[in-house]
């Protein structure tokens, strides 16, 4: 499901260190605090939850890549606050302007550090779970299983679910997978906080792909 844009200032990158700043994973988050929105470099410091010195370097790496532009300065006393925001709303960059040989290049490097970051949370909470082996087995209804046993919850009481699975659907069966899926994570984003219990950030991934196509 695409997702929709909130302005009309789509900008189609060809510059190719422009390309490399937005599509790299080390650098690509960097201007997310400011995209189609104003934020000082200490805002966008704690948007990132990184330190101010590293925003502060990579702020003036977008700028001066023509990513970020200026937007006004705030007198105080002492050293005044600058505020910047992206040049665009949104960047559409083209396979051609990155540094990625093919669609499965950047596939893998882009989605490397997501992957790892799921990964080490999960074999995190494997490692307080108490169990230390992988079970291989045949179900009830013939379906062959290899599992780490993850548990239900982690060792601080939050809920857990780590699933894979290879099934034969119709193309329909396929459809409403791909629409109960993509429903359940856009309530979940949309939904504000309605107390204030304590919540905390997963990471969640959801996938639904045809293995042969």
């Amino acid at each position: 499901m695409t997702e929709s844009i909130r302005s009309s200032r789509v900008a189609v990158v060809t510059d190719r260190r422009q390309a490399r700043l937005l599509t790299d994973p080390r650098s690509a988050g960097f201007i997310y605090p400011f995209l189609g929105e104003e934020r000082s470099t200490t805002g966008a410091a704690a948007w990132a939850g990184c330190s101010l010195t590293t925003m502060a370097y990579r702020v003036g790496v977008l700028h001066a890549a023509g990513l970020l532009e200026l937007t006004r300065v705030e007198a105080r006393p002492g050293r005044p606050i600058t505020y910047y925001q992206s040049s665009h709303d949104a960047y559409r960059v083209p396979l051609a302007a990155t540094g990625y040989t093919d669609h499965q290049d950047q596939a893998r490097r882009i989605g490397a550090p997501i992957y790892r970051r799921i990964t080490d949370a999960y074999s995190h909470a494997l490692l307080h779970s108490g169990t230390a082996a992988r079970l291989i087995s045949r179900t009830a209804d013939g379906r062959i299983t290899s599992t780490d046993e993850p548990p239900e919850r982690t060792r601080r009481g939050h809920p857990l679910l780590f699933k894979d699975r290879a099934l034969e659907l119709t193309a329909e069966q396929a459809d409403w997978l791909c629409a109960q899926l993509d429903a359940t994570l856009q309530q979940l984003s949309d939904t504000p906080p309605l107390n204030t219990r304590p919540r905390h950030t997963y990471a969640v991934m959801l996938a639904a792909v045809p293995l042969e196509d």
